[in-house]
């Protein structure tokens, strides 16, 4: 019904369809994604369905559009309120903080749910699940806050009405929320049961974002013992199907833990990469425990690689981004990477006061790894310092506590620098079996890591400046988006990178100031290319046999060059899984279409090569899939790439061609028709025989 409505544009029908599957979404627990249908609706017939309007948050919220989410959030509140719904303006308060748990807005979120329990008080199925979502948004929050026994309670009621309700997917997030507060008190075991219980519903389910966010968290897992071998495959597996979902929540969140198993084993320059990458997202998805926790994940490469003043600045920025939103977890995690810098600089009182905040931050925290790590650095710092006997103190704490944690893998990655007071605690008869045996495994990792470079790892180099073309144009260096003074200073660098070879400064004249004289080209040029070399670096641009040309020397990363790379590469690959996977990665770097928003000559070229491009991989994907019996998949390409180029008659052929082998005759049929009329009205054409010989083979 709703593919008939949408070929006669008759929008107000859609939305009565689609307002139906909602409601009927939500009695039974079913989250699947409506952006298909919501994304054509025009906003005025929205307006008149608030529960379209909270669906359309909802697909903000998942998109990382956290701004247009709220505000939908609060306006269908508002009408319910209005309207005297109070289940439905409970479900949104519920929603809405679930939003703000994703800034890091944590108080605030709690503040929102507690309004949807005042307006959820009775025993229908529409106020349970208001509850339930309620009780999950403030679970988590709670965690954060360092509250993990309140937290965990309040996930337990809500993991029990979900379960009444019958609503499998909401229970199976319930679960992976339950892993994490088992995961942060440090009973793994625990971790472990949760997340293996909801990836058993994702792969019933099929639902791409959450099972790789719980993918994710299983990774962790393995990586916090030690457990390398496993926890790559599975962070990559999580990292895969979040982009194939464009989830950027949970992308930022598994190209974090990645980024942390590389620094773990001292790939520093993948594991900078990959902060790097959280980074970006994060802050243009707004997620505010990941902007937190990659900066200082970035202060403390810098502090490995002994940048110290890099590292004091990123790290700076990662407490004021914690006290920010007042989570204790990310507080004391960047008052102990402050300490540990404190400590290697050799400034022993401000890394006693970093330290002892830190512990006094993480005793309230229920988070015992990060209260260990403070503790066996606040040792350290008393040994260094000359007060020996309080660092047994702090050593044998930390012992204890990691006696009832049942892992000690940490204190292994720990001892790279704290392994002099671990000596001296040996020396006074200090738990000599447990810190014999710790300190003979830093020994063999000090030992693993002199025999292993970073050049025998192969890692790429990390790209100190990354620069986005696909889109609205954007420059990053160092983890922060260059702000423009002047906007051919940008143009000028995007110029530079589309001629690869270089340019001379009259060709640059004649395609930015093409009345200037020779005086006024040379004046402008030279202030255009100062300004862009003061807002990026000076050795961006280099001047070689009189040209000026991007410095490809540099540590850079550019989408355009990765897009191109990929997907020249699937042409090439003799394996049709290979090639399946590489022209998935290229997709998913086009972001948007080429420079939006600058309209030169030269840009218009290259947009419509690289439009031309990415169009023909949707193709060549989408006929790999078919290929493959994966017809789902190829089905959702070839729609892509109609919305488009709808007038690809091969398109339409081939989607009729998957439909019919799906089963779905209707369908094949519904999408010749749709063909047909379109030709007929907008070009004045028939289909080809081809069409029409396929047509008559799927109707007999």
């Amino acid at each position: 019904a709703i593919s008939r409505y949408l070929t006669l544009m008759d929008y107000q029908s859609v939305a009565d369809v689609v307002e139906q599957i909602a409601v009927m979404m939500y009695d039974e627990g079913r989250w699947n994604t409506l952006s298909e249908w919501i994304d054509v609706i025009p906003r005025p017939i929205l307006e008149g369905k608030p529960v379209l309007l909270l669906e359309r948050a909802k697909i903000h919220a998942e998109r990382g559009e956290h701004a247009a989410a709220l505000g939908l959030f609060e306006r269908t509140e508002r009408i319910y309120a209005a309207a005297e719904d109070k289940s439905m303006a409970a479900r949104a308060l519920a929603m809405k903080g679930a939003v703000l748990r994703f800034q890091g807005n944590y108080h605030e979120a709690i503040t929102q749910c507690q309004g949807a329990f005042a307006l959820a008080t009775g025993n229908s199925r529409a106020d349970k699940l208001s509850s339930a979502l309620a009780h999950k948004t403030i679970g988590t929050c709670l965690i954060m806050l360092g509250q993990t026994t309140n937290g965990r309670h309040a996930l337990n009621l809500a993991l029990n009405l979900f379960e009444e309700l019958g609503f499998a997917q909401d229970s199976a997030m319930v679960h992976h929320d339950l892993g994490l507060s088992h995961e942060y008190s440090g009973d793994m075991e625990g971790a472990i049961l949760h997340y293996k219980a909801a990836l058993q519903s994702w792969e019933i389910l099929g639902n791409l974002s959450p099972w790789a966010n719980t993918l994710n968290g299983l990774g962790v897992i393995y990586q916090q013992i030690g457990d390398y071998d496993q926890a790559r495959p599975i962070l990559e597996e999580a990292l895969g199907k979040a982009r194939q979902a464009q989830d950027l929540r949970v992308e930022a969140y598994a190209l974090s833990s990645l980024a942390d198993l590389y620094r773990d084993t001292h790939q520093l320059d993948e594991a900078e990469r990959h902060y790097n990458q959280a980074l970006e997202i994060a802050n243009r998805a707004h997620i505010g425990f990941i902007i937190t926790y990659a900066l200082d994940g970035l202060g403390n490469i810098a502090r490995m690689q002994n940048d110290f003043q890099k590292a004091r600045v990123r790290l700076m920025k990662a407490l004021d981004r914690a006290n920010e939103y007042g989570s204790i977890f990310e507080k004391g995690l960047c008052c102990t990477s402050l300490g540990i810098l404190e400590n290697q600089q050799e400034e022993f009182n401000e890394a006693q006061l970093k330290l002892d905040n830190a512990i006094e931050i993480l005793e309230d925290s229920d988070n015992p790894l990060q209260l260990t790590r403070a503790l066996l650095h606040r040792a350290n710092t008393a040994y260094l310092s000359g007060e020996k006997d309080r660092s047994i103190e702090y050593i044998e704490h930390a012992l204890r506590i990691v006696g009832k944690m049942g892992f000690d893998h940490f204190m292994v990655l720990e001892g790279l620098i704290i392994e002099p007071v671990l000596n001296y605690a040996i020396n006074q008869g200090i738990r000599v079996d447990q810190i014999q045996d710790l300190i003979t495994r830093i020994q063999n990792l000090r030992e693993s890591l002199t025999r292993t470079s970073e050049t025998e790892i192969q890692v790429e180099a990390q790209p100190v400046l990354k620069i986005s073309a696909f889109g609205l144009p954007n420059v990053i260096v160092d983890g922060s988006s260059v702000q423009w003074p002047v906007a051919k200073s940008r143009d000028l660098l995007f110029y530079l990178l589309q001629h690869a070879k270089g340019r001379s400064k009259e060709q640059i004249g004649l395609t930015f100031w093409p009345d200037h004289g020779p005086e006024r080209l040379d004046s402008a040029f030279r202030s255009t290319l100062y300004r862009l070399r003061r807002v990026v670096y000076r050795e961006c641009v280099v001047f070689e046999e009189n040209l000026y040309k991007f410095n490809w020397n540099s540590d850079y990363a550019y989408d355009i060059n990765e897009f191109d790379h990929v997907i020249d590469k699937a042409a090439i690959s003799p394996s049709p899984e290979e090639a399946s996977r590489l022209l998935e990665s290229g997709l998913a770097v086009y972001k948007d279409d080429y420079l939006l928003g600058l309209d030169y000559d030269w840009v218009t070229i290259e947009r419509e090569r690289l439009r031309g491009k990415y169009l023909r991989a949707i193709d060549n994907l989408a006929g790999l899939y078919a290929d493959q019996r994966k017809l789902h998949r190829s089905v959702q390409l070839y729609k892509n790439l109609l919305e488009q180029d709808p007038f690809q008659e091969k398109a339409h052929r081939e989607l009729m061609r998957c439909y019919y082998r799906m089963g779905d005759r209707a369908a094949a049929i519904r999408q010749y028709h749709h063909c047909v009329e379109m030709l007929r009205e907008e070009l004045d054409l028939t289909p080809s025989q081809e069409m029409e010989d396929l047509y008559l083979q799927i109707i007999k």
